[in-house]
């Protein structure tokens, strides 16, 4: 038996010229494609940087529409869209980021409309909470403070959560909480693991570990290391009754 080529392949030419090419399809249930176009990053300051390109298909990759002129920063001037994040649970809202302009672009309707927010900080690393589609984090990791900041309405406002921050993670409580741990940088080279109970509601932060050396999540598992101490390894569960 013989099987066609075109049962299992489609080829659609975008024509754009852009170097890299970042897909993405949004999930089970769903006929949105995501295309990102764009250039490498350089090294050197003093290069231009070529604005990127947004395709979209909301038809499973039959036909992609250009979204390109939705992300300008100007009337002349186009976006250098770096990368793009994409809710897990509510896959119709999207953060797509312009580190060089500061700039976000966000949509609530894979899309269709997209809202620009110019930013006073680079939008180094973007993370949501997993139940409230529109609070989401950014760490800024150009600046030498290493600023932590939350918005709670889909990035019409902003608030510094934290500085000198180094990672941090969402920890799950329940099917709607969401406990918030990060790692602050302290002087002498070590760091330290603090926690929130709540971080929309309650905004103390509470000491979980001193002189902390490595941390990191994996999986269902946080790990750390402390000054001349063995690894420690903590389930997400259990780690969530521990920190009261």
């Amino acid at each position: 038996m013989s099987i066609a080529f075109n049962d299992f392949f489609q080829i659609n030419h975008l024509n754009d010229s852009h170097k890299h090419l970042m897909v993405q399809w949004i999930g089970k249930g769903s006929d949105v494609i995501i295309c990102l176009a764009r250039d490498p990053p350089t090294s050197y300051e003093t290069d231009v940087m070529n604005s990127s390109s947004v395709y979209i298909s909301y038809d499973y990759g039959n036909t992609y529409e250009n979204k390109t002129e939705l992300f300008k920063i100007s009337n002349k001037t186009y976006s250098v869209v770096e990368k793009f994040y994409n809710h897990e649970k509510y896959n119709t809202h999207f953060v797509f980021t312009d580190l060089k302009n500061k700039v976000l672009f966000t949509t609530k309707n894979h899309g269709r409309d997209i809202k620009k927010v110019q930013l006073k900080f680079t939008p180094s690393e973007v993370s949501f909470h997993e139940f409230q589609p529109q609070i989401f984090l950014i760490l800024d990791k150009v600046d030498s403070k290493r600023p932590l900041y939350l918005t709670e309405d889909f990035g019409d406002s902003w608030q510094i959560v934290d500085e000198f921050v180094e990672s941090f993670h969402w920890i799950s409580e329940d099917s709607t909480k969401l406990r918030l741990v990060l790692q602050r940088n302290e002087p002498g080279g070590w760091s330290s693991i603090f926690y929130c109970m709540d971080i929309t509601k309650d905004k103390r932060w509470h000491l979980y570990a001193t002189e902390v050396k490595h941390f990191f999540v994996k999986e269902d598992y946080i790990f750390f290391t402390k000054n001349a101490s063995k690894v420690r390894a903590y389930k997400r569960n259990y780690i969530c009754k521990d920190l009261d």
